[in-house]
């Protein structure tokens, strides 16, 4: 005869995770979640706008400020502390209309490629279409809306010299480089 100890099995749970829908079972729920609360709590995520990229590479400078500097400072500490940088097909037409394919990969990613620090956000449809709306409504241009989306889908803050920012706050959290 088998000897009760008190414990009582209960079969698992089936049900999707809010983050990766995947399905879960509770016995193995959890991965995901604690990765995510993980990366939220401990890993910095930031969607770098084209005007800092810029900044770096071409080393820009204001009448006051040496903007590539500050935007040198800037990677450097995202190297330091194991940031992750975000940039969008978006980023690189941008980028594009002043450097050439290999410009853009040697002057402005490779600081943080090279650190595996460097990831690409994908866009998609709706996040278009959603980008399109907040545009009109907040009479920004569409790119602007449109990485602060992203930014915001991907967890990530943005980081841009870009008034526009301004405008989304609802949206996405943004920072000057030199504020981070």
């Amino acid at each position: 005869m088998e000897k009760m100890t008190g414990i009582r099995r209960i079969p698992p749970l089936v049900f999707n995770c809010p983050f990766c829908r995947a399905v879960w079972h509770s016995t193995n729920f959890g991965a995901c979640f604690l990765i995510a609360l993980f990366e939220s709590l401990f890993m910095k995520r930031f969607y770098v706008d084209s005007n800092i990229w810029l900044d770096f590479a071409l080393d820009r400078k204001d009448n006051i400020r040496p903007l590539g500097e500050l935007a040198f400072q800037f990677f450097r500490k995202a190297v330091r502390e194991k940031w992750q940088i975000l940039y969008s097909d978006i980023v690189l037409r941008e980028l594009g209309k002043e450097l050439t394919k290999e410009e853009i990969w040697q002057r402005c990613f490779k600081m943080v490629s090279d650190e595996n620090l460097l990831g690409k956000a994908m866009v998609s449809v709706e996040q278009e279409k959603e980008a399109e709306k907040i545009s009109k409504q907040q009479k920004v241009p569409f790119a602007d809306a449109a990485h602060a989306i992203i930014a915001r889908d991907n967890n990530a803050v943005v980081v841009s010299r870009d008034a526009h920012f301004g405008n989304l706050f609802k949206v996405v959290k943004s920072f000057l480089p030199e504020e981070l």
